[in-house]
């Protein structure tokens, strides 16, 4: 979104304005609440899923992530925050792949 202004344009005209409660909930978890202390205790598998160029979560916070959770698969997208909507032809594939693993031999 940074090379390409219209992309934020695009972004900008399908928002939708957040409902105050669910707002001031995200804005009051990031007074203290963390989940470190649970993310071992994740079984099933997780895709983690960053942007290298992010400038609101470092790339070191899906590090940790995956490193915590013990079947996490980390996968690194060139784009930033908003990468599902500026890369998604980057980044279906990569879902998909994960959601869909590959059937075993007949």
């Amino acid at each position: 979104m940074r090379r390409d202004p219209h992309l934020i344009e695009a972004y900008v005209a399908r928002l939708r304005r957040p409902h105050w409660r669910g707002y001031l909930y995200q804005q009051l978890a990031f007074l203290g609440w963390s989940s470190l202390a649970w993310l071992a205790s994740l079984r099933q598998p997780t895709l983690v899923l960053a942007g290298r160029d992010d400038p609101l979560v470092p790339v070191a916070n899906a590090r940790l992530l995956a490193m915590l959770i013990p079947r996490a698969k980390l996968e690194l997208i060139e784009d930033g925050h908003l990468f599902l909507m500026s890369s998604p032809q980057r980044v279906t594939p990569m879902i998909r792949a994960f959601l869909l693993p590959a059937s075993p031999a007949a």
